[in-house]
Protein backbone atom coordinates (compact mmCIF):
# COMPACT_ATOMS: atom_id res chain seq x y z
CA UNK A 1 0.00 0.00 0.00
CA UNK A 2 2.90 2.37 0.68
CA UNK A 3 3.88 2.42 -3.00
CA UNK A 4 0.31 3.20 -4.03
CA UNK A 5 0.36 6.20 -1.69
CA UNK A 6 3.82 7.48 -2.60
CA UNK A 7 4.26 6.45 -6.24
CA UNK A 8 0.81 6.07 -7.76
CA UNK A 9 -1.12 9.06 -6.45
CA UNK A 10 -3.54 7.27 -4.17
CA UNK A 11 -4.93 8.82 -1.01
CA UNK A 12 -6.12 7.01 2.09
CA UNK A 13 -8.87 7.86 4.54
CA UNK A 14 -9.20 6.10 7.88
CA UNK A 15 -12.48 5.97 9.74
CA UNK A 16 -13.05 5.27 13.40
CA UNK A 17 -15.61 3.75 15.71
CA UNK A 18 -15.38 4.62 19.41
CA UNK A 19 -11.89 6.08 19.01
CA UNK A 20 -10.44 3.02 17.25
CA UNK A 21 -9.61 2.62 13.57
CA UNK A 22 -12.48 0.66 12.07
CA UNK A 23 -11.59 0.73 8.39
CA UNK A 24 -10.13 2.61 5.48
CA UNK A 25 -10.62 3.73 1.91
CA UNK A 26 -7.83 3.89 -0.67
CA UNK A 27 -8.68 6.01 -3.70
CA UNK A 28 -7.22 8.03 -6.55
CA UNK A 29 -8.61 10.91 -8.55
CA UNK A 30 -8.77 10.16 -12.26
CA UNK A 31 -9.68 12.63 -15.03
CA UNK A 32 -13.39 11.81 -15.03
CA UNK A 33 -13.94 10.01 -11.74
CA UNK A 34 -12.56 8.91 -8.40
CA UNK A 35 -11.38 5.31 -8.45
CA UNK A 36 -11.96 3.58 -5.12
CA UNK A 37 -9.33 0.84 -5.15
CA UNK A 38 -9.89 -0.59 -1.67
CA UNK A 39 -12.55 -0.19 0.97
CA UNK A 40 -12.28 -2.14 4.20
CA UNK A 41 -14.34 -2.33 7.38
CA UNK A 42 -13.03 -4.39 10.32
CA UNK A 43 -15.05 -7.55 10.83
CA UNK A 44 -16.09 -6.72 14.40
CA UNK A 45 -17.85 -3.51 13.29
CA UNK A 46 -19.50 -4.71 10.11
CA UNK A 47 -23.26 -4.70 9.55
CA UNK A 48 -23.92 -1.70 11.82
CA UNK A 49 -23.97 0.97 9.09
CA UNK A 50 -20.39 2.19 9.52
CA UNK A 51 -19.38 1.41 5.93
CA UNK A 52 -22.36 3.25 4.51
CA UNK A 53 -21.68 6.20 6.82
CA UNK A 54 -18.04 6.28 5.67
CA UNK A 55 -19.08 6.31 1.99
CA UNK A 56 -21.59 9.09 2.68
CA UNK A 57 -18.96 11.15 4.52
CA UNK A 58 -16.38 10.64 1.76
CA UNK A 59 -18.97 11.57 -0.89
CA UNK A 60 -19.92 14.77 0.89
CA UNK A 61 -16.51 15.86 2.21
CA UNK A 62 -13.75 14.38 0.04
CA UNK A 63 -15.31 13.49 -3.31
CA UNK A 64 -17.94 16.23 -3.52
CA UNK A 65 -16.31 17.77 -6.62
CA UNK A 66 -16.03 14.43 -8.47
CA UNK A 67 -18.72 13.68 -11.06
CA UNK A 68 -18.63 9.96 -10.19
CA UNK A 69 -16.92 7.34 -8.04
CA UNK A 70 -16.05 3.89 -9.37
CA UNK A 71 -15.27 0.68 -7.53
CA UNK A 72 -14.54 -2.83 -8.82
CA UNK A 73 -16.33 -5.76 -7.19
CA UNK A 74 -15.70 -9.40 -8.00
CA UNK A 75 -18.76 -10.94 -9.63
CA UNK A 76 -18.99 -13.76 -7.05
CA UNK A 77 -18.86 -11.33 -4.10
CA UNK A 78 -22.63 -11.12 -3.66
CA UNK A 79 -22.48 -9.45 -0.24
CA UNK A 80 -20.09 -6.84 -1.60
CA UNK A 81 -22.34 -6.16 -4.59
CA UNK A 82 -25.33 -5.82 -2.25
CA UNK A 83 -23.39 -3.37 -0.05
CA UNK A 84 -22.35 -1.15 -2.95
CA UNK A 85 -25.84 -1.11 -4.42
CA UNK A 86 -27.30 -0.23 -0.99
CA UNK A 87 -24.75 2.60 -0.76
CA UNK A 88 -26.12 4.05 -4.01
CA UNK A 89 -23.75 2.59 -6.61
CA UNK A 90 -25.21 1.14 -9.80
CA UNK A 91 -23.91 -1.29 -12.39
CA UNK A 92 -21.56 0.33 -14.89
CA UNK A 93 -19.72 -2.41 -16.78
CA UNK A 94 -18.82 -6.06 -16.70
CA UNK A 95 -15.21 -7.00 -17.40
CA UNK A 96 -14.64 -10.48 -18.80
CA UNK A 97 -11.40 -12.40 -19.04
CA UNK A 98 -10.16 -15.49 -20.83
CA UNK A 99 -7.62 -17.49 -18.86
CA UNK A 100 -5.13 -19.11 -21.19
CA UNK A 101 -3.84 -22.60 -20.50
CA UNK A 102 -0.15 -22.69 -19.74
Amino acid sequence: MASWLTDEGYQAALFEQNGKVAGYALFRRETEHVYLRQFFVCRDVRRIGLGRQAIEWLSQNVWSDAPRVRVDVLINNQSGIAFWRAAGFCDYCLTLELQQAK
